[in-house]
């Protein structure tokens, strides 16, 4: 066996195993490193969800982490009502329904109030929903924006996406990020709660254990192919004595 591994071949292979593994042990480290960091995040979204803040200042929005609830009072601004295209919901193509919500001290965020589906043509004009009127209470959870890019030719009252280059001006600061009702909240007439996004390291977890795997499979294949290069040499010497 030592023979064999003082060959130049042998040990070409034996450093590209080596390099595998050490390749396979960082992506494993890696995907620990994320699946930590996302139970940190279930975590504190589960934490934080039973106990919604108060926001006083919708601009206080952009200095919240996702998915932290607050509580508000305030009124639509139904005028700026618009659709999000392209929001699938349980295997459905449809549109996010999102209105800015202002506060008693002047300040508005974008709202996401709820779901629709789309229209049978991809140019066709959906009418949104008007808002309730009048000074309501809500419960919603910060959600970063997007970072769409702008799109031409969409129907009249529909973006591309909930970022600030593409929602409509509304004449008064806006925060960046925005908010989105809580499924505990009931949703209006015509719309659909949209469910917040799940966050869960099980996935990360099992890349990290797969990464592993990869690494025995490769130390394994090393040490067995060594072993069977050694047997037929002594069977090839044992036929040529």
């Amino acid at each position: 066996m030592k023979s064999l591994l003082l060959t130049r071949r042998w040990q070409g292979f034996t450093l590209l195993v080596i390099f595998s593994i050490g390749a396979f042990g960082v992506l494993s480290w890696w995907q620990w490193s994320r699946a930590d960091e996302r139970r940190a995040d279930r975590i504190a979204i589960e934490v934080s969800v039973s106990d919604p803040q108060t926001l006083d200042s919708a601009a206080d929005a952009d200095e919240l982490i996702a998915f932290t609830p607050v509580k508000m009072n305030g009124t639509f601004r139904d005028e700026y009502s618009v659709l999000v295209r392209k929001r699938p919901l349980e295997g459905s193509n449809g549109l996010w329904v999102m209105t800015p919500f202002q506060t008693a001290d002047g300040a508005q965020v974008w709202l996401l109030r709820g779901w629709l589906p789309a229209a049978s043509s991809a140019t066709g004009v959906i009418e949104v929903p008007a808002a309730p009127g009048g000074v309501i209470d809500i419960t919603a959870a910060i959600r970063a924006p997007e970072g769409t890019d702008p799109v031409l030719g969409l129907p009249q009252g529909q973006v591309p996406g909930v970022d600030p280059k593409v929602l409509p001006e509304t004449g008064s600061p806006t925060a960046s990020n925005f908010l989105q009702l809580m499924a505990t909240d009931a949703p209006e007439e015509g719309l659909l709660s949209v469910p917040l996004p799940s966050v869960d390291e099980g996935q990360n977890i099992s890349y990290a254990v797969q990464w592993i795997l990869f690494a025995l499979v490769a130390a394994v294949g090393w040490f067995y192919f060594l072993r069977r290069e050694e047997k037929e040499d002594r069977e090839s010497s044992a036929i040529s004595q």
